[in-house]
């Protein structure tokens, strides 16, 4: 199955930051994971709706890795992991189903804004 990781990501300057990663698994991008950055903990049920930074994509080596960050970019360490149950992307919305290891499992969908590197998406808690 697909993973999902929230890693908390503090930096050199001394601010933080979480990055929420997502496997791809077959085709041409399998080995890269969708990831933004979010300001806080999506992996309760609780987020709601929340806004998150596209970043380029990660490499998956990120999703079990803790620690330093190449490039003296500070360092990771992961707060919670998870199973994508499904996940469907595309340039105009992505939608992910996630059972983390909280307990909690959480539908995700999102759509970028005008600028396209802000996401909206709205958490929802599933049964």
């Amino acid at each position: 199955m697909p993973r999902a990781v929230l890693l908390h990501h503090e930096l050199p300057d001394g601010t933080s930051h979480f990055d929420w990663l997502l496997e791809r698994v077959g085709g041409e991008q399998e080995g890269r994971c969708p990831t933004w950055r979010v300001s806080e903990r999506i992996d309760r049920g609780d987020a709601g709706r929340f806004s998150a930074e596209r970043l380029p994509d990660h490499r998956t080596f990120y999703l079990t890795h803790e620690g330093p960050v190449s490039g003296g970019r500070g360092e990771v360490m992961r707060v919670a992991s998870g199973v994508v149950r499904e996940m469907h992307e595309a340039p105009e919305m992505v939608t992910a189903v996630v059972a983390w290891d909280t307990g909690a499992t959480v539908a995700y969908r999102g759509e970028p804004t005008g600028d396209g590197q802000t996401w909206v998406f709205r958490a929802t808690p599933t049964d």
